[in-house]
């Protein structure tokens, strides 16, 4: 009986780990804490083959200029304290997700980024609408 409970437990488990992988506001929420706790990302990872060429995103200094940015901002305003967030909205092929970053001063700011699937996996990408 036990053997049996472990058994379905650890399904439940496994299905929910790689659900998340396949959940763009899961991945919206990790993307943002790491920028916003200074833990770099790799392009290849995180940003679709337009994000990693988009010559907005470049001249600004990439994703590593991205995380430097963000996490300096939650030191002005003493530490990430929670991601929020706010909308999901399916748009063409992408998934526009808005998210709210909420300091420990609390503090906040919001941000829509776009999403779809590339590789398999949930990456941002540029919104041709504003490049």
């Amino acid at each position: 009986m036990i053997k049996m409970i472990l058994k379905i437990f650890f399904a439940l488990l496994l299905i929910s780990c790689f659900g998340c992988s396949d959940n763009p506001s899961a991945r919206a929420k990790a993307f943002m804490k790491n920028a916003y706790t200074g833990n770099n990302m790799q392009s290849e990872e995180w940003l679709t083959k337009a994000g990693q060429s988009s010559r907005l995103f470049n001249a600004f200094g990439g994703l590593e200029a991205l995380v430097k940015t963000c996490s300096n901002e939650a030191k002005r305003n003493q530490g990430l304290k929670t991601i929020n967030i706010i909308s999901i909205k399916q748009e063409n092929n992408l998934t526009l997700i808005e998210t709210e970053v909420v300091f420990n001063n609390n503090t906040k700011s919001t941000s829509i980024g776009a999403w779809i699937k590339e590789d398999d996996k949930w990456k941002m990408t540029p919104n041709e609408d504003e490049e």
